[in-house]
């Protein structure tokens, strides 16, 4: 997600409505825009009069919307009431093995692999832990018209621990990712593919030797593609 600074218009804010205008003097096209508001309240967005999707991030009030701008354009953005708040941020919990994620690019989670799948295309990867696997738990953080969020989380003992993140967004071909490695030391996440993930989203056999990302405390993450 790329982030720029939108400069509100003086004298454009109130409690329904902002005024932005495009950064830099130049074209931007249509990307992720992060805003505040006041509260989370069910609400309807309007830019420019047009309807418009927009979620909540779970941050406070904080709302992701998808924008674009043409050089000096301005845009009024107007949030009225709406009878549901079309993001949910109820956790819920799922089960490991099944399908997340969009459909036609689902991603696979399962206990002994944190990347088991992605679109229908095998994948191998494991973690390394000196202490005994406890338990791992996959939860649906946030649902709404711009992406879903998952948390998956392995637990081992000591209160070792490795967290992912997935943002699947459901306007875009890509998924966004996020860690919190905490296994300690001589330990690693290890994901290996032999597929080119293409910026369509799309996947497809690269026909070399496999890639192989590792991730560790030790050394961050290092790429060995296979001889």
């Amino acid at each position: 997600m790329r982030k720029f600074a939108i400069r509100p218009v003086e004298g454009g804010n109130h409690d329904n409505k902002i005024i932005l205008q495009s950064p830099l003097f130049t074209d931007w096209t249509e990307q992720y825009v992060r805003l505040k508001l006041d509260a989370v309240v069910p609400s309807a967005l309007t830019v420019n009069g047009v309807l418009t999707p927009f979620q909540y991030t779970g941050n406070g009030a904080e709302i992701i919307v998808r924008l674009g701008f043409a050089t000096g354009e301005s845009k009024e953005l107007v949030f009225t009431s709406a009878d549901r708040n079309a993001t949910d941020l109820a956790p819920v919990s799922l089960p490991l093995g099944m399908p997340i994620g969009v459909p036609g690019r689902e991603l696979t989670v399962t206990q002994a692999a944190p990347f088991a799948g992605f679109a229908g295309f095998p994948f191998a990867s494991r973690i390394h832990c000196e202490q005994p696997f406890e338990r791992a738990m996959l939860t649906r953080t946030n649902d709404g018209p711009l992406f879903t969020e998952y948390l998956l989380r392995y637990e081992f003992a000591e209160q070792r621990h490795y967290t992912l993140q997935f943002r699947c967004f459901k306007l875009d071909p890509y998924i966004e990712v996020s860690e919190h490695f905490a296994l300690g030391m001589n330990a690693e996440m290890v994901w290996t593919w032999a597929y080119n993930l293409k910026g369509d989203g799309e996947v497809e056999s690269h026909g070399g030797p496999p890639r192989t990302v590792v991730v560790s405390d030790q050394c961050g993450v290092q790429r060995h593609d296979a001889a």
